[in-house]
């Protein structure tokens, strides 16, 4: 019983644990702040540049920026960038950032 403790609590299963949930508490907590700020309403009308949705919410753009690549590039995909704006994914963004859920 020992021998499993201590194989089960060393520093390589901890880490090995880390590298499961971290990502995936990376990716909630981008969906959740972007809700909160409400990113999604801001692109109904259309494609926004991160500058704009930042003036929009009164947010600082870099940090959004980095939020908004967050959004994008993880398996989500909840918004894209083409040609320096954004763009919720339909169907994804309503499903995510709906308000009914």
């Amino acid at each position: 019983m020992a021998d499993q403790r201590s194989r089960s609590s060393s520093p390589a299963a901890a880490v090995q644990l880390m590298e499961l949930i971290w990502p995936g508490a990376l990716v909630a907590q981008a969906v959740y702040v972007a809700a909160k700020l409400g990113i999604a309403e801001r692109l109904n009308d259309g494609p926004r540049s991160a500058e704009a949705i930042a003036a929009a919410i009164g947010a600082h753009a870099p940090s959004l920026k980095r939020l908004l690549h967050a959004l994008r590039d993880h398996t989500l995909r909840i918004v894209v960038a083409r040609e320096g704006q954004i763009i919720c994914v339909p169907g994804i963004a309503d499903a995510v950032f709906s308000r009914k859920l």
